[in-house]
């Protein structure tokens, strides 16, 4: 989600109304990312420090520890390797991030300099072909091709999750926790429970596994729970975004849909494999 695209409830209204707001407010190529950022806000005395989840020319996703005035933000630092890169700025969204235990919050830049949008061009094609390769090279999206593994990450975002830290439970179906995801770094456990206190591993995913997205793209919960089993970060592809392309790019959210569907039928003959080895 961009920073000046508002989150949509996921049945407040139709598919094509939902996809026109998101549509409109992604006018700029924005991409997932994961750098430090400062904001500075009227309300506290210094920097708060966030980490950017994606970026555009126009604004940053930044995830906090806290909540905070939106509209006492009034300029934003990017916290780049090589420098920093300070802008004017206002906020323009916030959302409850349960998985990182912070809060997203979109920041919108404010008449930027010449030089500095410059920079922001460089850093959004820059990170875009870093993760398009990975999608592409490395991930279970590999079969999309070069240019669609590229789009996928135009409409993604970095979730970082903490070792031992839930992504979601089974049979969990809201927003949050009905993203697809792909392992972007660390390890991933799917479990399954088969009643109160009768949980086993299913298995451990590594980076370019996709697992997750059953409620976003069969309307059904979570079959099973993520655990973070290690640091980890996500490609995270929300709700929001996969109505963007269901509308946008409609054969290759079909496609996205049938790799999620094959990755779910393997991990329930899975799970058909382990309830045979309990009787």
């Amino acid at each position: 989600m961009s920073a000046v695209e508002a989150p949509i409830e996921p049945h407040s209204t139709g598919l094509i109304e939902a996809a026109a707001v998101v549509i409109e407010a992604r006018a700029a190529p924005r991409v997932a990312v994961d750098f430090p950022v400062e904001i500075y806000s009227t309300g506290f005395e210094g920097p708060l420090p966030g980490h950017a989840r994606d970026l555009s020319v126009g604004g940053v996703c930044v995830a906090t520890r806290s909540m905070f005035a939106l509209r006492s933000v009034h300029r934003v630092a990017l916290e780049l390797p090589d420098r920093s890169l300070p802008f004017k700025a206002e906020g323009r969204w916030q959302a409850d991030s349960s998985s990182e235990e912070s809060f997203l919050s979109g920041i919108a830049f404010q008449a930027p300099e010449e030089s500095n949008v410059s920079r922001l061009w460089d850093l959004v094609h820059a990170a875009g072909k870093t993760l398009g390769l990975f999608l592409y090279s490395t991930s279970e999206l590999s079969e999309l091709g070069a240019d669609d593994a590229t789009s996928i990450a135009q409409i993604s975002r970095l979730r970082r999750v903490p070792s031992g830290r839930s992504i979601y439970p089974q049979d969990a179906c809201r927003p949050g926790d009905d993203s697809i995801f792909v392992v972007r770094s660390g390890r991933v456990n799917l479990r399954y429970r088969f009643g109160p206190g009768d949980e086993v591993s299913l298995l451990e995913l590594d980076p370019g596994s996709v697992f997750g997205g059953l409620p976003i793209t069969a309307g059904t919960p979570n079959l099973e729970s993520a655990l973070a089993a290690t640091d980890t970060t996500l490609v995270d592809i929300s709700r929001s975004s996969f109505t963007y392309l269901r509308v946008a790019k409609p054969l290759l959210a079909q496609r996205l849909v049938q790799i999620v569907a094959r990755t779910h039928v393997r991990r329930v003959r899975q799970l058909l494999a382990v309830a045979a080895r309990r009787r």
